[in-house]
């Protein structure tokens, strides 16, 4: 959380020393690190790593011919194993003056969606068709005319950015490749070519944009510019932080009801919610919303909600009976054993949820308070939780 804010801070200092930031943005294996050195191959570079991944991000510095000072971060290549480089990526993205889209085909729907969200933020953007010397230059034309015409269905009513501004450029970063040559003797032999890097088109497209930001600084007061991206910051925050909790949550709700990955032991109610599934869950929770909480404070509720929970077996029984066949569209009713292995999980999700209510309101966590949010979610009949849960295990089991 705390590269957010230092993120914030960084962006308020190019503004203040009218620094332009570049972000170049996109999926792993389009060739971003080969296009800056062939972009920038004097440019000075410094490296720092994510915390705990092994990904890092580049910065690099260089001046242009017109004397404008320029930052580009090289950022981890999106939609990776881990959430971390996805959740930074973007948020370099939406702080970054212009984003450099980097792709090597037609888009896909997660790419298409990406840049939904880098749109909406009326970003400048220009998307980079990169290793262009994979393809014909018919079936260039055919990948800049499909991206623009999908641009122009999907995002045109998002943004008051027109997508005609968002051009489409094929450049190429360079290289060796290989070729196979056959020789007079019917023998084959493996030759490398250099390729000669092609990024000029991409140098005309950032003068226009340079020029557009340097404008827009001039007319637009520092404040507001702060005062959205602040906005654009919180609003990232907290798509991260209830994306990570719906993780966390969903991984408990399978060991509640399947075990671990270690053992085959298999929890009840009580087992679930106050031994180390119950514990490691409120503490990985109240990581992601930075609250301190001691232990023994922890053990105390928990303890409590345990035994609510366990008075609540009948009514939550009820509501797993309720919920299954709409879940599974099916109408006979689940036996007493799949709902009695289903209640862990369910104690679970509600404990979950109501952790994630009471964080979100920015409150402490106390006995009354989470046990009143479990309650009124129980007794307000909440067939969302059960839902979710009996959906999670059915597909876990198909």
């Amino acid at each position: 959380m705390d590269a957010i804010f230092q993120e914030l801070d960084a962006f308020r200092g190019r503004h203040r020393t009218e620094t332009v930031k570049i972000a170049l943005f996109g999926d792993i294996n389009t060739g971003k690190s080969s296009l800056i050195k062939a972009f920038l191959p004097h440019a000075r570079v410094r490296t720092s790593v994510i915390a705990d991944t092994d990904h890092q991000i580049r910065h690099y510095l260089w001046k242009t011919p017109q004397g404008d000072e320029v930052f580009l971060v090289d950022l981890p290549g999106m939609h990776a194993a881990a959430e971390a480089p996805n959740h930074l990526a973007k948020l370099e993205a939406l702080l970054a003056d212009i984003v450099l889209y980097v792709c090597t085909e037609d888009l896909t729907r997660d790419q298409y969606r990406d840049l939904n969200t880098l749109i909406i933020s009326q970003k400048p953007i220009i998307i980079v068709l990169n290793k262009k010397d994979h393809h014909s230059q018919d079936n260039i034309g055919r990948i800049q005319s499909r991206i623009t015409k999908r641009l122009v269905e999907q995002f045109e009513a998002l943004s008051s950015m027109p997508t005609a501004e968002i051009p489409v450029i094929a450049v190429s970063s360079g290289g060796m490749r290989e070729k196979i040559r056959r020789m007079p003797d019917g023998t084959e032999q493996i030759e490398r070519e250099t390729i000669t890097p092609e990024v000029a088109p991409l140098y005309a497209a950032l003068d226009g944009f340079l020029a557009q930001v340097k404008q827009q600084r001039n007319e637009t007061p520092t404040h507001q510019i702060f005062s959205q991206e602040t906005r654009q910051m919180a609003d990232l925050l907290a798509r991260y932080r209830l994306d990570s909790c719906e993780k966390l949550i969903q991984t408990a709700i399978r060991q509640a009801i399947h075990g671990t990955t270690t053992t085959s032991h298999k929890h009840d109610i009580s087992t679930a919610v106050r031994g180390n599934l119950g514990h490691a869950l409120t503490r990985q929770l109240k990581t992601i919303f930075e609250i301190d909480q001691e232990s023994n404070q922890i053990t105390e509720i928990l303890q409590s909600v345990s035994l609510f929970l366990q008075e609540q077996a009948s009514v939550l029984s009820q509501l797993i009976r309720d919920t299954a066949p709409s879940s599974h569209n099916k109408q006979q009713p689940l036996s007493d054993s799949s709902v009695d292995q289903l209640l862990p999980g369910v104690a679970v999700a509600f404990l979950g949820q109501a952790i994630v209510e009471i964080l979100q309101q920015q409150d402490s966590l106390s006995t009354d308070i989470v046990t009143e949010h479990i309650s009124q979610s129980i007794h307000g009949e909440d067939h969302a939780i059960v839902h979710t849960v009996i959906h999670l295990i059915h597909t876990i089991n198909e």
